[in-house]
């Protein structure tokens, strides 16, 4: 029998106990650990004897997470580490609502994404039966071998994965836009961010000696290795003041633009309906139309957007912005004047 103070009375547990308790938080205590720990530094932490601690590691030993290097240091292997979590019915929808965008934003085969999504249609199997059948086709849809197979992709990112998990700096290979040289950077990732428009992901971070964030597209990181030094992501990094201007992911180090336009009262209400810019603002009309007020930090990634409006849509501000898109109307009208 061991003695332990809980809520400041002492208590005795029998050994069994503290040894669960022990290896539960020895999991945890080595999570947090990323360049590991030793027998010694173990037992110094649970304040027991080594051979305790050695008794303890027996008991996981089997675990394939459960690593130890040729120096005696016990580490958690993350790709093999299997996180322990529960949902709610809705806690489940919303996921499944994200898994679902995955699904039909993304044009490449990701077996990790359709592992997930099938651990969770199978864990829902009874708690909601429609839900988990749709859930399990969605990672059908993930895993389609019609879907572009790219293991450089899938490689950089599980590289990447690993390099943000433990904070280790990573060496990548990129051929930067129209280009086929390589430009060689050792990287921090501080973020990976999804871009449902071009089906992609981008890395941002701290490149090695520089003092600015760069972004980086994964499809033209042609290689990755992962480094053994570590880096600390600064307290205040915060991804939504990073983007905060951007339209999409291109950000810029000049200060953003004001964007002003001008939505015809047939689409005002379409326009409202959806929440397109963090600091967007609208200004109905008395006649149904709707001014629409944004800063941008890059004109050419909303153009797209703009021009998707067809003639509902009028810039008023930048003049700038006003001349790009009266250049587009003006090349497409020479090319379907003819039909016209």
């Amino acid at each position: 029998m061991t003695e332990q103070k809980i809520d400041g009375k002492t208590r005795k547990k029998r050994d069994g106990e503290s040894q669960a308790y022990r290896i539960l938080n020895m999991t945890s205590f080595l999570l947090a650990c990323p360049k590991g720990a030793t027998r010694q530094e173990l037992a110094d932490h649970f304040n027991v004897h080594r051979t305790t601690i050695s008794r303890d590691l027996g008991k996981i030993s089997e675990k394939p997470w459960l690593i130890e290097d040729e120096f005696g240091r016990l580490s958690v292997d993350r790709t093999q580490y299997l996180a322990d979590t529960r949902f709610t019915l809705h806690e489940v929808m919303a996921l499944y609502l994200a898994m679902r965008l995955l699904s039909r934003r993304t044009d490449k085969r990701n077996q990790h994404a359709a592992s997930a999504v099938r651990k969770l249609g199978s864990a829902v199997q009874r708690l909601a039966p429609n839900l988990s059948r749709q859930i399990i086709l969605s990672a059908e849809i993930l895993d389609s071998p019609e879907r572009k197979e790219n293991q450089t992709y899938i490689s950089v990112l599980e590289t990447l994965t690993r390099a943000w998990a433990e904070n280790r700096y990573v060496h990548i290979s990129y051929l930067k836009n129209r280009s086929l040289l390589e430009t060689h950077y050792t990287l921090a990732p501080y973020f990976l961010e999804p871009y449902a428009v071009g089906q992609t992901t981008y890395v941002i971070g701290v490149v090695e000696n520089e003092l600015v964030l760069k972004t980086f597209k994964l499809e033209r990181i042609v290689r990755a290795e992962l480094l053994t030094e570590t880096y600390n992501v600064p307290a205040d990094f915060n991804i939504g003041e990073h983007l905060g201007a951007a339209w999409g992911i291109w950000t810029s180090h000049e200060e953003p633009v004001q964007i002003v336009l001008h939505f015809g009262k047939d689409i005002s209400s379409r326009v409202m309906e959806t929440h397109w810019h963090q600091n967007q603002e609208i200004v109905p009309q008395t006649d149904g139309s709707l001014i629409w007020k944004a800063r941008v930090s890059n004109l050419t990634e909303m153009m797209p957007w703009i021009l998707g409006w067809g003639a509902n849509v009028e810039v008023l501000e930048p003049l700038e912005l006003r001349m790009q898109i009266a250049k587009e109307v003006l090349l497409m009208t020479r090319l379907y004047g003819k039909v016209a």
